[in-house]
């Protein structure tokens, strides 16, 4: 046995290195299967918010003024709706050299409708009508007396019964945005108008 042992010892040798080598790379393979494969990096581009869309917005309608007396081309002009009177004035060309500035109110606020005359220096106003109110329309308690909706001023809106200036002011301004009423009792839509003050005024006011 020695002496088959001592013949084929380097034999042996040979056969144990290569088990072990063999073994060695089992052992790795083995290793690598068993090591789970880690989940593949994704990586994603952030996309912005859409914008905000702008709130939706009312567009108050221009108004007609007509503007006569000391100006340069008198006449109707378009303005929007918040114009004083001096721009009117500047829409009809300015002041002529003979007008009285002092004559005339040029911060005050138009409306629709209105009519403004520019006195010149050493004049005397005339009285300008109000347009579509009658001159009934002034005391609505006489009989038949109307004040029309969707021409009459603050001041004519202000005479009915249960308006006072600030109501008048507010159906002016809701009639600017939204356009002439169609029936009175559009006016509860009004801030601080309902059905009581509707049944005061029905009788003194038209749209027509």
């Amino acid at each position: 046995m020695d002496l088959w042992l001592e013949q084929h010892r380097e034999a042996i040798r040979a056969s144990l290195a290569l088990s072990l080598v063999f073994s060695a790379v089992l052992g790795g393979v083995v290793i690598k299967l068993r090591r789970s494969t880690p989940a593949p990096i994704v990586i994603r581009t952030l996309e912005p918010p859409p914008p905000a869309l702008p709130a939706a917005t009312i567009t108050p309608q221009p108004i007609l003024v007509y503007v006569l007396g000391a100006v340069t081309s008198p006449g109707v002009y378009t303005v929007p709706w918040d114009s004083r009177v001096r721009d009117v004035v500047a829409a009809g060309g300015g002041l002529r050299s003979d007008a009285d500035p002092a004559g005339v109110n040029l911060a005050e606020r138009v409306h629709d409708g209105q009519q403004l005359y520019v006195p010149s220096v050493g004049e005397v106003p005339p009285s300008l009508p109000t347009p579509g109110v009658s001159s009934m329309a002034s005391d609505p308690s006489q009989p038949g007396a109307k004040v029309n909706l969707n021409t009459a001023d603050v001041t004519a809106l202000a005479t009915l019964p249960g308006i006072g200036p600030t109501l008048a002011q507010r159906i002016v301004d809701y009639r600017l945005l939204n356009g002439p009423f169609s029936r009175a009792e559009d006016l509860t839509r009004v801030v601080g108008i309902g059905d009581a003050t509707l049944s005061k005024i029905r009788s003194f006011v038209t749209v027509d």
